[in-house]
């Protein structure tokens, strides 16, 4: 008795918590999506990498799939898109409004996008330094403009937690959280 009431109280101290709150199209299926461009997430936090850190992650969980071909927004860039008229080759990525990010996509093929923000990336002070990493992320669907996909998470350290993790590993495991989701 006594070890489960120990084993209880290291779990309670050291696992972290996680906030996640997602929509789902009722009729979406995975394998009718082909073609989705990833685009840069919005950092919103104080953390100059947040945004970059989080993206890749979210590329890498998002490859090591079988769900979706991923297409990198960074490697539209590098092509010269035009769109009525309009070059985009010297346009950041990061730079372009919604609507040019689903009229660029769509002129690489693409099925859907990608696109999010890191409202949360840092360490909470307290008792030890926590990590935080918050984000929301939603795929729209080209052919009708409709938000097919959408999800918000945060994860953050345990409670007096002993152990030292990263900022990129809480990124890597809210990511992890939601691609699960996306895969249903």
């Amino acid at each position: 008795m006594r070890y489960i009431l120990l084993s209880f109280l290291t779990l309670f101290f050291t696992i972290g918590c996680v906030h996640h709150r997602s929509f789902l199209k009722t009729d979406y299926k995975p394998a009718a999506v082909g073609l989705v461009v990833v685009y840069p997430f919005e950092n919103l936090s104080t953390h100059p990498g947040g945004g970059d850190i989080t993206t890749a992650n979210f590329i890498t969980e998002l490859r090591s799939t079988t769900a979706f071909s991923i297409l990198d927004a960074s490697f539209l860039a590098q092509k010269k898109i035009e769109i009525e008229g309009e070059s985009l080759e010297k346009i950041e990525v990061s730079q372009l409004s919604l609507e040019e990010k689903i009229k660029q996509a769509a002129a690489a093929n693409a099925d859907a996008i990608i696109t999010g923000k890191v409202t949360e990336f840092k360490y909470k002070k307290g008792l030890g330094e926590e990590p935080v990493v918050g984000l929301n992320v939603q795929m729209i669907q080209l052919k009708t403009r409709e938000v097919i996909w959408s999800a918000s998470i945060s994860v953050t350290g345990g409670f007096m937690s002993w152990s030292e993790q990263s900022l990129n590993n809480y990124s890597q495991k809210a990511v992890k959280h939601l691609v699960c989701g996306l895969k249903k």
